[in-house]
């Protein structure tokens, strides 16, 4: 029983240790989150202002897009049937590879073979 207990003990210390270095980095997350909204600039109304270019701002008012779903490409426009944006980018890929299948089959001491399919892509 006093063995268990050693090893229990010594299973809780890396834990212990990685849950407290998760708990002290968060706070440390949240202490930086913090200071940068005190430290950002409250503005009364929606006009831009050339001083606060680059600076962390907060403003409160209506946000009008334009409805771009009529625009979007065919295939699109069933699952963006109604978008408010100021735009939507995409990107197609395609991917093409050959696959090649090698067998490298082995004698057994019993008499049989062991089989192993070897795959690669080019």
């Amino acid at each position: 029983k006093s063995l268990c207990q050693m090893v229990l003990g010594l299973v809780m210390i890396p834990v212990c240790m990685g849950l407290v270095f998760w708990n002290e980095n968060n706070l440390v997350v949240n202490e930086a989150t913090a200071d940068l909204v005190h430290s950002a600039k409250v503005y009364k109304s929606c006009v831009p202002n050339p001083s606060a270019t680059g600076e962390l701002v907060f403003v409160a008012c209506d946000l009008y897009t334009p409805h771009i779903a009529r625009s979007l490409p065919s295939p699109l426009s069933p699952f963006l049937d109604d978008v408010s944006a100021a735009s939507i980018s995409w990107a197609i890929e395609i991917f093409q590879w050959k696959e090649n299948e090698e067998d490298d089959c082995e004698d057994t001491d019993n008499g049989g073979q062991k089989c192993t399919k070897k795959y690669s892509y080019s």
